[in-house]
């Protein structure tokens, strides 16, 4: 079959176009932020930052912050573009590069909402790679930079932290899942978590109201359990008595052969109340040991009532994970994992990381 000459060139050319939309992955270390800017405006800002965007402090032996920062010479851009988490500090009465870099990247509508004064943080995704953020946070003077950020700092923090976990999201399951196991879940429990590939079910039950499974690998694993119960009433359990709930799961489900028993580490707690998918709820970061102190490693607790079936869920991801220096990677893919979940009927079918 013979196609016109015209045809081939129009398909030519819509075969260069799409070609040229595309754009490679960002790379870099998950969850470390590229900051440009002047070294003044740094150091004015960099308390602050400490304070909200860096604050969230991973509970081991050794503490690590969930995201890390990277200050740059703004000189070093272009090679430095390609990177998943870029933020730019700039105050508009500043000359530095840095800040006249800053503004350059923003288009003129954004210009005069910062000239304005309506809005000083803007977020972009996949400027220059897929995979992608670029935060730009534009104070009015140099001496403002630290209010701007104190200001902004719920969608400062929320808006890293909101796409750490996408990252990781599509990371986990870009290539297997278990659908089956899944599907399993949601008919036998009313709900599933995204469950990766290799990830095994040790306990499986309506009968306790209890699911754990677990992912085996060398040096390192990590594991989940969910457990339910009726709450008629929104009466949510005190801050304290969820450990106490989540202790006596530990001590029964979570056992070695010695009949040792994993408990949580009270002295390295921390709680808040959160909005969980569009639920009530409180996240507990900490530490589990066994009782007698032979191992124990981060976890991140999850507790939150579904107001449509009038029922509490308590979601523990933990990681044992002695021959690893760093284990914030291990321990965000909990959180995904917790954020994931997903039921059958009813509020919070669809979770918010898809």
């Amino acid at each position: 079959m013979r196609f016109p000459r015209l045809a081939v060139v129009l398909f030519l050319l819509a075969l260069l176009s799409a070609c040229s939309d595309y754009k490679p992955m960002a790379i870099g270390p998950e969850g470390r932020i590229v900051v440009f800017a002047d070294s003044s405006v740094y150091q004015e800002a960099k308390p602050y930052l400490q304070r909200t965007v860096f604050r969230e402090v991973l509970a081991v032996p050794r503490p690590e912050s969930m995201l890390e920062e990277e200050w740059q010479d703004a000189r070093q851009f272009e090679p430095l573009k390609q990177r998943a988490y870029l933020l730019f500090l700039a105050s508009a009465d500043d000359t530095s590069f840095a800040s006249r870099l800053a503004l350059s990247l923003l288009s003129d509508d954004v210009k005069n909402l910062v000239a304005k004064g309506e809005q000083t943080t803007f977020t972009v995704r996949n400027k220059w790679r897929n995979g992608q953020q670029v935060m730009f946070v534009i104070a009015p003077s140099k001496d403002a930079m630290g209010q701007t950020i104190m200001k902004d700092s719920a969608a400062i923090t929320f808006g890293w932290t909101d796409f750490t976990l996408k990252r990781a999201y599509h990371h986990m399951f870009r290539r297997h899942s278990q659908p089956d196991l899944e599907e399993r879940l949601l008919e036998r429990v009313g709900f599933t978590p995204r469950i990766q590939h290799d990830y095994v079910v040790i306990h499986d039950s309506v009968g306790p109201n209890f699911v754990y499974l677990k992912r085996i690998q060398p040096d390192l694993d990590r594991w989940f359990w969910i457990h339910w119960w009726d709450a008629p009433t929104p009466a949510f359990p005190t801050f304290s008595r969820l450990m106490d709930i989540q202790d006596s799961v530990l001590k029964v489900q979570i056992t070695a052969e010695d009949s040792t028993y994993a408990e949580t580490d009270r002295r390295a707690l921390s709680q808040k109340e959160i909005s969980f998918n569009g639920f009530y709820g409180v996240e507990t970061r900490g530490l589990w040991r066994m009782n007698d102190y032979s191992l124990g490693g981060p976890f991140v607790n999850y507790t939150f009532y579904n107001d449509s079936l009038n029922r509490i869920y308590m979601f523990n991801g933990s990681v044992l994970a002695p021959k690893f220096q760093s284990k914030a990677d291990f321990v965000r893919e909990m959180e995904v994992i917790a954020r994931s979940i997903r039921f059958r009927e009813g509020k919070g079918a669809t979770p918010e990381l898809r």
